[in-house]
């Protein structure tokens, strides 16, 4: 499967390399054209990881109704979930789907002669070692630039830092405005959430500069994606719910609400009645 991907990208990339004869921006100019191929995508999961966010309150309804019935509990929220199109997925939807897409750049910038479709510039440049940007070697990885010293690994770095930084500022983005769960599971959700950067910035250094550059653009994209939805849609919103949970008055029985303070013309028909 990933050689089958890897071929229409080494075929994208020579298209593109025809047109502006640099590798490294063949691979931006790739990513571009598939972030937003996915836009579709990237619009529907926004779309519903906010309609999530917005059933926060029915959620945690449905689990202090059947807070002694789990089963019961996972039936209904699913149901409320699936009747809502929700997901907690958010960005990650289109992030799993470039998987593959990252594993096929990896194969075909690993051996590229075996992709790139020969009697082509960017097979022909290739083969003469032409391959840097920026900097890197983007044949090669930044775990190989660490064994010739820091400044040879410094671009590499940047890179990274660049592509985990754009992931976090994605998720920063996403939740601005927005009352967090404070429950066990999606505080550890949260954590997960916050944990993928870095982890995904520790298994980078394994990868070729080209995937690293193709990483960082999209995380860039994304996030411009990002914008442009909460542009037309307008940004998410605290539940409506909790803020009237917030005003709503007391229910405690013993507690009861303090009683209001009679202005204008109440006050002048009580003196009326006391006279």
């Amino acid at each position: 499967m990933i050689e089958a991907i890897a071929r229409p990208l080494a075929s994208i990339l020579s298209l593109f390399y025809d047109f502006i004869p640099s590798l490294g921006a063949s691979i931006i100019l790739l990513t571009l054209l598939i972030n937003t191929i996915l836009f579709p995508l990237v619009l529907k999961q926004t779309r519903a990881s906010r309609a999530f966010t917005a059933l926060q309150p029915q959620i945690k309804a449905l689990q202090a109704k059947y807070k002694d019935d789990p089963k019961m509990m996972q039936q209904e929220m699913a149901a409320l979930q699936r009747e809502s199109g929700a997901t907690p997925l958010g960005c990650l939807g289109p992030m799993i789907v470039q998987m593959p897409i990252w594993f096929a750049l990896f194969r075909m910038l690993k051996t590229p002669l075996d992709f790139v479709p020969v009697d082509t510039g960017l097979h022909d440049a290739i083969a003469a070692g032409h391959s840097s940007f920026l900097g890197m070697d983007l044949m090669s990885t930044a775990s190989v630039a660490w064994q010739t010293g820091f400044v040879a690994v410094l671009p590499y770095a940047i890179a990274i830092m660049l592509m985990i930084a754009a992931q976090y500022f994605q998720q920063v983005h996403s939740q601005m405005g927005i009352q967090q769960d404070t429950s066990a599971q999606a505080q550890t959700m949260q954590k997960i959430t916050k944990a993928m950067p870095i982890f995904f910035g520790f298994i980078a250094i394994q990868f070729q500069a080209g995937v690293i550059v193709y990483w960082a653009t999209s995380n860039l994209f994304r996030l411009a994606q990002q914008a442009f939805i909460f542009k037309i849609d307008g940004r998410p919103h605290r539940p409506a719910l909790d803020a009237a949970d917030e005003d709503a008055p007391s229910k405690d029985p013993e507690v009861s609400p303090s009683p209001k303070k009679l202005q204008g013309s109440a006050k002048k028909r009580n003196r009326r009645r006391r006279s």
